[in-house]
């Protein structure tokens, strides 16, 4: 259900109707390219950031110490930050050895 509800966000986002030019409209925001550029490298280490992060809060889910809310959002911006270093560091000088080079 999820994958069909992107998929439809996605199309509608195509069309020209004024829902989906607003929709596109606020995709293509400029503020969630940074975000965007750093999207895979943030996939590949968040299982490592969210084992850290729940470590570090001491969360349980068998204990009501630690919020869910609060594991979430403590994840989700230790994610963005390790991304960071190692997009620059890591991903983007290996997609500069692309052919063509790296463009962004």
């Amino acid at each position: 259900m999820f994958a069909l509800a992107i998929g439809y966000v996605v199309l509608l986002s195509r069309t020209q109707s004024w829902l989906g030019r607003a929709l596109s409209g606020a995709l293509g925001a400029s503020f969630l390219r940074p975000i965007a550029q750093v999207s895979y490298t943030a996939y590949l280490i968040h299982p490592l950031c969210i084992v850290v992060v729940s470590e570090r809060l001491g969360f349980d889910l068998g204990h009501a110490g630690t919020s869910y809310a609060q594991l979430l959002a403590s994840a989700l911006l230790a994610t963005l930050v390790a991304s960071a270093p190692v997009y620059l560091l890591v991903e983007r000088p290996l997609m500069a050895l692309r052919p063509g080079g790296f463009r962004a």
